[in-house]
């Protein structure tokens, strides 16, 4: 009767053991698998830098150099915001010709398309997408 009693318990030890092991064995893929994977994942991925330069807004057209700068954001898009002096805004937007890393597009807006009169700013913005959601 005492034999049995201990096989159960050495029974039960080796089972514990055995769900030990298998759980550092999952758990070594697991951490291998997500360390691996995050080394993957960066900043530069969705990020995109545009600089232009100064731009004399009364010539028809308005041509605006847009530089975009070194990063690997998924550009879907190029928006400029034209803004006059009582702050109403005009956005022309672009999806045919955007710059890859390291190139300058000159954008050619005919004043005419621009319904606001006295233009006196523009800001310049990226479309990016993200996990196939626009940003």
């Amino acid at each position: 009767m005492r034999k049995k009693g201990q096989a159960q318990i050495i029974t039960t030890i080796l089972i514990i053991l055995v769900v030990l092991a298998a759980i550092v064995i999952i758990w070594n893929v697991i951490n291998r698998t997500v360390t691996d994977k995050s080394k993957e994942v960066s900043v530069e991925k969705f990020s995109v830098t545009l600089s232009t330069a100064q731009v004399d807004l009364s010539q028809d057209p308005i041509l605006i150099p847009v530089a975009r700068e070194v990063g690997q954001g998924d550009l879907i898009a190029i928006r400029i915001i034209f803004i006059d002096d009582t702050g109403n805004n005009y956005v022309y937007e672009n999806t045919t010709y955007i710059p890859d890393e390291l190139e300058t597009i000159i954008y050619s807006i005919p004043r005419s398309d621009i319904t606001l009169i006295n233009i006196q700013s523009f800001e310049v913005y990226p479309i990016l997408i993200f996990l196939q959601e626009e940003m």
